[in-house]
Parts: C-alpha cells; structure tokens; sequence
C-alpha cells in the first residue's frame, strides 16, 4: 500500500470512527518489528497511533510472531481495567477499511530509546522511579483474572518451552558445547509448571515509554501469554536489556535485588531465587 493510499484509508476510517469534521495529519511510520507495523498520526487535535498487520499478509503466515492484533487489543483493555499504564484502544480495523488487521490506540508520549534514557541526566528522575514503577506494572499484569482472559492465549510448561528451542537449534545443526551445557542445566532445573498467569512476555527497556517523570505506557503487547511471572522479571534483567548499562542487572536502572524486592511488596509474593535464576538463564539464551 503506498503512503497517498494508506492516507485516504485512514482519513475514511477517522472520519467514520471520530467524526466527520476533523484533518488527518502528520502521518509517520514508527520503528516496529518485521512484520508489525506502527504509525503515528494527529486527528481533529488528537495523538494516535496506528498498529497494523500490512495489507497482503495474515495473522496465520509462517513465521509471524505473536499474538493476533485483535487479541493484543483485548489484552491491553483488560490491563488498562487492572491498573496497568497502557495505551488505551480507541478502534478496530475491519475488513472494509482496507488498511489490513489491527487497531488504533491513543498516542503515548515520552521516549522509548533506552540509550536517550539511561544515564540520561534529563530522565534522571524518571530513572530513579523504574525500579518501583516497573514492579507495580508487573504486579497489576500478574493479577489480571484468568477467568477474564481469552480463550486463545497459549500455554507451555517451562520445560516445553525448553524443548522448543532445542528443537530449533537441532534443525539449524547448532554443536556449541555451551549451548549444549546450557539446555542440559535448563532441563535438570526446570521449575514446576503451577504457576499460570498472564506474563507480558516482552517487558524491557525499549518497550516502556519514558517521560521526564516516569513511565507513561507499557507498550508492544505481541508476546503476551499465560505463564510463569517470574519470567517476565527475569526476561527484564537478561543481559540484552542492559543496553551497555551491565551493572545494573535491572534493564540497566537497578540491581535485580531491588527490583525482586519491590515486586514482592507491590504483589505481596515473594520472588524464589532459584526460580528467578532459571528463567534469566532461559531467557539470555533464548535471546
């Protein structure tokens, strides 16, 4: 779809959806995965953001990552009724719009670059809340009913979630002994698998927007799943999500201490060692 097509689309659907009176502007394409895409655009004097799957490709493609766009909406609704600071769904795409699957959320604003953050002495405010913010956020995703959720979100134990990546690196010819290593110790100190709950499956920096004074939305909800908690306060501290900032084992703000301890005060659980300690070895190498 050209940029002159996906305008006239977008102007129709704002029209219908928001009222016949306003101006589409400033429509720019947003920094996005492979196959997602994010656009901002402003309408009657509102920020919005547009998430779609391209025209020509569908949810179901080999390949594509994720859950279907229509589910992230659903999932960002519930989350934004539990508490947590997300985007809030302002449309759905249908197929008579013409600009492919997704949905349309109100804009966020703040930075999301975490080398324009961290160590940053304008966000150095913003910086000295994350720890405490990013724990509450978790907590609130975690409580989330499971009753609430739908139907289609996926489930696997730890240990399948093990055997799927031996599986890939099997198919790829993968002989590195460290790797090797790695799986053996994953598979000898799986955790049990009791533990169901909505996990956001991708919360780090560079998916959480930062103002001056804090974090403004919980972004990027495709990997969302049912699964362990602890994964996704492990997933934070990989060293991937330092971004040059290795000290601090939190997403490069803070100590895993501190974060763990904070978690447990905002949840009212505590946080097992050994746990944590599994899935931060799964995710490192599963990144």
């Amino acid at each position: 779809m050209t940029d002159e097509m996906l305008h006239e689309k977008l102007t129709a659907y704002c029209k219908k959806t928001y009222g016949a009176d306003g101006n589409l502007e400033g429509v720019r394409r947003l920094s996005g995965g492979a196959s997602m895409e994010s656009w901002s655009f402003a309408y009657a004097g509102e920020n919005f953001v547009l998430r779609r799957l391209p025209s020509g490709l569908s949810s179901d493609d080999d390949g594509l990552r994720g859950v279907p766009l229509a589910t992230q909406a659903d999932i960002i609704e519930l989350a934004r009724i539990a508490g947590v600071t997300a985007p809030q769904v302002r449309g759905r795409l249908e197929a008579c719009d013409g600009l492919g699957e997704g949905f349309i959320m109100t804009k966020a604003e703040g930075e999301t670059l975490p080398h324009k953050i961290l160590g940053n002495p304008e966000f150095i405010e913003a910086e000295s809340k994350l720890t405490q913010q990013c724990a509450e956020e978790l907590a609130s995703i975690h409580q989330i009913p499971a009753d609430s959720l739908p139907s289609s979100l996926e489930y696997f134990s730890p240990k399948e979630l093990i055997q799927l990546q031996k599986d890939t690196y099997d198919e790829i010819g993968g002989q590195l002994p460290m790797y090797e290593y790695a799986f053996h110790w994953l598979h000898q100190n799986a955790p049990d698998a009791t533990d169901k709950y909505l996990v956001h499956g991708d919360f780090r920096m560079g998916n959480l927007m930062i103002d001056h004074h804090g974090l403004s939305a919980v972004l990027d909800w495709e990997l969302v799943r049912i699964g362990d908690p602890v994964q996704d306060l492990a997933y934070l501290c990989t060293p991937s999500w330092r971004f040059g900032h290795y000290e601090k084992t939190a997403g490069g703000f803070d100590s895993a201490e501190a974060l763990l301890k904070a978690y447990a005060e905002a949840s009212g659980t505590d946080v097992d060692a050994d746990r944590f300690r599994f899935w931060l070895i799964y995710s490192t190498l599963w990144w």
